[in-house]
């Protein structure tokens, strides 16, 4: 139950920074917390999906790769899919814009 709790309140303190429009802030704090699990939560619901993409930043990818990474690297399958996920949609997003500059 204590890690059911731990999850839920750094999912809380990351929506929360969401919420207000910090994604910045948001992705630092993922990163901080450096739990996968977290990441997972967090990625399968958003960018695994296609969702919220269009409010983040080119920035904001440079700090969404390494993190899907960490997925891409895990032994669990779900883990791995939502890491291919993400960067399969970053990159329908933003490649063109990245191969530009």
């Amino acid at each position: 139950m204590s890690i059911v709790n731990k999850r839920y309140e750094h999912i809380t303190l990351i929506l929360k920074y969401w919420n207000q429009g910090d994604y910045s802030l948001a992705l630092g704090t993922i990163k901080m917390m450096n739990d996968p699990s977290v990441i997972m939560d967090v990625f399968s619901t958003t960018f695994s999906e296609g969702r919220c993409i269009d409010s983040i930043s080119l920035e904001n990818v440079l700090n969404i790769l390494p993190l899907s990474l960490i997925l891409v690297e895990s032994k669990y399958d779900p883990y791995i899919q939502v890491g291919i996920h993400t960067i399969q949609n970053l990159l329908g997003t933003f490649g063109e814009v990245s191969m530009r500059k």
